[in-house]
């Protein structure tokens, strides 16, 4: 007679309690050791300082190759204020305090710079002073104030232009004031300047003796 087959049923609980239950793996089990901040390698206080003056010193750089670029370099170079400071210095000094404001070095500051430093950026500058006593014209002033203004969003140079077109003849001490206004600055872009100039140009062609 045949022995009895084993039922697959009794066969699979004793493989069950033979074999040892697996190790379920948990997070803590895949987690891997990671450095410390402390125990990562810094750079000496050194390197940081001398990585900020670098980059303090190109924000001087881009900010006067885009604002004074008209000047030559080497009269930058050599000019120091009242204070003894240079150009580089007193532009740097003020990038700081802008920074710590959160503000941008306006047209003030650099209207304000060219003064200090008895900068040039004007042909005009070498025009022989006007006679004394001649009284500037007010509407030319005013309209001179509007294409400077400190708003750069308020700044227009059309009336100044229109104006231009039909005055009367200027005297010689408003007209080297307008000579001396209408050249490239930080409160005057070069675009807006050349308009300015191209009417003024024009007035003097309609201006003169027949």
């Amino acid at each position: 007679m045949p022995p009895k087959k084993k039922a697959p049923r009794a066969i699979s609980s004793k493989c069950a309690a033979a074999k040892p239950p697996s190790k379920v793996s948990t997070q803590d089990d895949l987690v891997t050791p990671t450095a410390s901040l402390d125990s990562l390698p810094q750079e000496p206080p050194s390197k940081r300082r001398q990585l900020r003056r670098r980059g303090s010193d190109d924000k001087v750089t881009r900010a006067m190759e885009t604002r004074l670029r008209d000047i030559p370099e080497s009269q930058l170079e050599g000019k120091r204020n009242s204070d003894g400071l240079t150009v580089r210095e007193y532009i740097k000094q003020e990038l700081r305090h802008a920074e710590r404001e959160k503000r941008r070095l306006g047209s003030r500051f650099w209207s304000t710079l060219l003064v200090d430093f008895k900068l040039s950026t004007s042909i005009a500058d070498g025009l022989a002073d006007p006679p004394d006593g001649e009284v500037v014209d007010e509407q030319l002033v005013q309209l001179l104030e509007v294409a400077h203004s400190d708003n750069p969003a308020a700044r227009r140079t059309q009336p100044l232009e229109r104006y231009l077109e039909h005055c009367a003849v200027l005297n010689r001490d408003s007209l080297y004031g307008l000579l001396g206004a209408i050249q490239a600055c930080p409160s005057l872009l070069r675009s807006a300047a050349l308009k300015c100039q191209l009417a003024t140009l024009k007035y003097i062609a309609r201006s003169r003796p027949q």
